[in-house]
């Protein structure tokens, strides 16, 4: 599943391309692809089971090893229906301007990735333990875009391969029903 979200990454617009490893790093890594647009940054404290902590090891590796870069796109590896055409949508409103924290909603709730300008990533790196990135969100609603998106893979937690058949069958009629106007078509102001 995480092979589905790197594969969507590497066709996105998105540098650098960096994958936090938690529990058996060795594994995922050597089930990653070979790309050299590819770098991989292991969190120690994944035990503790938070996603906070593992966006901080990724923020601290994009400020040591990309310092140039001015926000980071923070996607979930159990997301694996996102697409470019997603990540792209939320890097093309982040470059817009006017908002720190970017993400898609799709039928009123809001989903993943969601885009982090460098602004905010001191109060990201700050979260306590236990802390969820919705708690930065919350913190700083004049900073946040949130924009229409007609894909609910930005929902679709997929954590088992039984899981991950429902998603690619729900996904499926969902583009059955409601194909986009034009291809990569994803996005729309309200």
């Amino acid at each position: 599943m995480l092979g589905a979200v790197v594969a969507a990454a590497l066709a996105s617009q998105a540098r650098p391309v960096l994958v936090v490893t938690g529990h058996a790093p060795e594994a995922v890594e050597a089930a990653l692809p070979r790309d050299r647009e590819l770098s991989v940054a292991h969190n120690a404290g994944h035990a503790e089971g938070e996603m906070a902590s593992s966006i901080k090891v990724g923020l601290a590796w994009l400020q040591a090893h990309a310092p140039e870069t001015t926000g980071a796109l923070i996607i979930l590896g159990d997301l694996p229906l996102l697409t470019a055409a997603i990540l792209n949508a939320v890097l093309a409103k982040a470059a817009q301007g006017g908002a720190l924290i970017v993400a898609p909603r799709y039928n009123g709730q809001r989903g993943h990735p969601v885009w982090l300008a460098r602004e905010v990533w001191g109060e990201a790196m700050a979260l306590k333990p236990g802390a969820q990135l919705r708690e930065l969100l919350r913190a700083r609603p004049d900073d946040v875009l949130l924009f229409d998106v007609d894909d609910p893979a930005i929902l679709m937690d997929v954590d088992t391969p039984e899981q991950m058949r429902e998603a690619i069958t729900a996904q499926a009629a969902f583009r059955e029903r409601y194909p986009p106007a034009a291809p990569g078509d994803i996005a729309h102001e309200n």
